[in-house]
């Protein structure tokens, strides 16, 4: 029973060492990589994963190292209790070196809330890193924010040409649709591509076409959007023209425009 604890214990042990140490690779990469939206549309990758998977990485790491040291605590609680009474009495005769260590702990933290040396240094490092990832993605830009969960027929009638054009394009590309209703990025990640590599390929293929974001809007979801006409007298009549109400539906903002005359 003694070796079986033991053995566990070296088990928790080492757990935190090995999710410690992947804590600090990807707290690095996640550090250095682009903003969401530019990693999307550039189709960024490190050691061949996403941001998403090195921020799923991250997270899942963390949960792992969080439940091992709860453990951790649990099979040296008496140890560790008795080491705190002995620290805590050792504490009085360095009252000097506790206070120091609250007051280095406590401006660490006052440094980042306002933004002040040395954290806000560090800060500026991660943006000009970001900043260096944008111009990066400039050399061909999106539309609009997010234009990878755009479809090809929100896309065709953004760049206002015939979605059955777009599609014989593709195919001789060698990019095969099955559906209108696929993202740019379903079918960029289908034929390893970058969304950004898809749709300069698009809007190579038809050089007259550009962006007039019909039919797409900058919101994320479905909307809906209600119009209506006010009501005219006509200069012959004295009956007034009815009033004119309608819905519309975007693939991201709603757009209204007259409907049926209300009776």
């Amino acid at each position: 029973m003694l070796t079986m604890q033991l053995r566990f214990r070296g088990l928790i042990s080492l757990l935190l060492l090995s999710a410690f140490l992947v804590l600090v690779c990807s707290g690095a990469v996640l550090y250095i990589t682009p903003q969401g939206r530019v990693a999307n549309w550039t189709g960024w990758t490190l050691l061949g994963l996403t941001k998403q998977t090195w921020q799923a990485v991250h997270t899942s790491v963390a949960l792992l190292f969080l439940l091992g040291a709860v453990f951790h605590l649990w099979l040296n609680w008496k140890t560790l209790w008795g080491y705190i009474k002995v620290k805590t009495r050792l504490a009085i005769n360095c009252k000097w070196e506790l206070l120091a260590a609250l007051l280095i702990t406590a401006a660490t933290v006052l440094a980042a809330i306002y933004n002040v040396p040395p954290v806000s240094t560090l800060m500026d490092w991660n943006s000009r890193i970001k900043e260096y990832w944008e111009r990066t993605a400039a050399s061909v830009p999106a539309p609009v924010q997010h234009a990878e969960e755009l479809t090809l027929r929100d896309l065709a009638a953004g760049l206002t040409i015939e979605i059955d054009d777009l599609k014989e394009k593709l195919a001789q590309m060698g990019i095969v649709v099955d559906s209108p209703d696929e993202t740019l990025d379903q079918l960029a990640r289908k034929h390893n591509i970058s969304p950004r590599d898809l749709y300069a390929k698009i809007t190579a293929s038809f050089p007259e076409a550009r962006w007039t974001g019909r039919g797409a809007g900058l919101g994320r979801g479905p909307g809906l959007g209600k119009g209506a006409g006010a009501g005219k007298r006509s200069a012959d009549s004295e009956q007034a023209v009815p009033r004119q109400s309608g819905d519309g539906r975007g693939y991201r903002k709603g757009l209204g425009g007259a409907g049926a005359e209300k009776q």
